[in-house]
Parts: C-alpha cells; sequence; structure tokens
C-alpha cells in the first residue's frame, strides 16, 4: 500500500500557503506605507518650503477661515501627495480640483506638529482627504492681515472670522516651542 498525500490534499495545502503569504505581503506593504508616510516630517522643513507650500495654498484659495488655532481654506489649489513629498515632476502639474486644506497644531507627547489636512471636495469616497505632517516643534500659526503701508492691522482683526476673501497681503507667524521648531514671521503677498 503507498502512503501519499492525494491530489486534493496537496491543492488545499497550496491554496492555504497562498492565503498565508498573500496576508503578509499585506503587512509588509502597511508597514512599508506607514514608513515612507511619516519620511518628510522625519527629515525637518525648510523655513523656505514652508512658505512656498502656504502661500501655494493661499493663492489658490477662495474663502479664508481662521478659529481656535485652525486655519481653513477652501479654493481650487489641490496637491497630491507626490507634489507634497518633493516628488513632483514639472511636466505633471498640481491638479485644479476644489479643496478645503486645513493647517493646525496636533499636540503629541511634549510636542506640537503642524499638519495640512486637504479634503477633495469633489469626490465621494472615504478616501477624499489625506493630512501630512509638515514640521514639529510648532506651537501654533496665525494669519494676519496687513494693509497696504505694511502696518499689521492687529490680531483680532482676522481671528476668528468665518469665510471672508482672501486678502493680497498677508503676515503668517508660525511660532515655534522653545528652540526645537521653525519660528517664521513673514508678509506673504499673494496678488
Amino acid at each position: 500500500m503507498n502512503r501519499a498525500f492525494t491530489t486534493v490534499e496537496l491543492l488545499l495545502a497550496t491554496a492555504l500557503a497562498v492565503v498565508l503569504m498573500a496576508g503578509s505581503l499585506r503587512v509588509v506593504a502597511s508597514i512599508r506605507a506607514d514608513l515612507l508616510q511619516d519620511q518628510p516630517a522625519l527629515r525637518g522643513v525648510n523655513p523656505g518650503r514652508l512658505i512656498d507650500l502656504i502661500r501655494w495654498d493661499l493663492t489658490h484659495a477662495k474663502l479664508l477661515s481662521q478659529r481656535n488655532g485652525k486655519i481653513t481654506l477652501t479654493g481650487y489649489g489641490c496637491l497630491d501627495r507626490a507634489h507634497f513629498e518633493g516628488r513632483d515632476r514639472p511636466d505633471q502639474p498640481a491638479t485644479h480640483q476644489p479643496v478645503r486644506v486645513e493647517y493646525f497644531v496636533w499636540p503629541q507627547g511634549e510636542r506640537g506638529w503642524l499638519v495640512r489636512r486637504q479634503v477633495h471636495l469633489n469626490e465621494l469616497t472615504n478616501r477624499n482627504s489625506w493630512s501630512e505632517l509638515v514640521c514639529g516643534g510648532v506651537a501654533g500659526i496665525e494669519l494676519w492681515p496687513v494693509d497696504v503701508a505694511g502696518l499689521g492691522l492687529g490680531r483680532a482683526a482676522l481671528l476668528g472670522i468665518e469665510d471672508t476673501g482672501v486678502p493680497d497681503r498677508l503676515r503668517l507667524v508660525v511660532r515655534s516651542e522653545g528652540d526645537a521648531g521653525v519660528d517664521v514671521d513673514q508678509v506673504v503677498v499673494l496678488r
């Protein structure tokens, strides 16, 4: 009497091996995606790149809202992840789709992170938004309108205002936590 595996047993063993390999491949892929997503925040940020990113969003915004330390811009300056991570190519410009962009400070442990959250307004899927850590060591972000003479109109001029048009000149202030973060205090001219 021969003692060997039947064809059915071999097929079942092969199917089980395929299922286990597919599961382990998904785990490895999700770990890799998490590492790649965290990479821009670990590299830090250049203050010039931060100003350029915020200027891009302000230039393409139609509405501006600022309340409780959160800046919300609504307009048509949609960026894709490749552009945000510096992997964009000149032949693939950013899309000009309706978008809402939010900047806010997310406290994590003893460190605050400046977060940029983008929500596509013309997509009705569960993957229509994504967030990126812009830089760490941030205590707050504010925008102040600036008059033609370059004098600030004061903090109360824009804090707490909902859905206004974007002024031509804004003072951007990104306050850092001690010496660990990025300090930005610059007038941004949009038009």
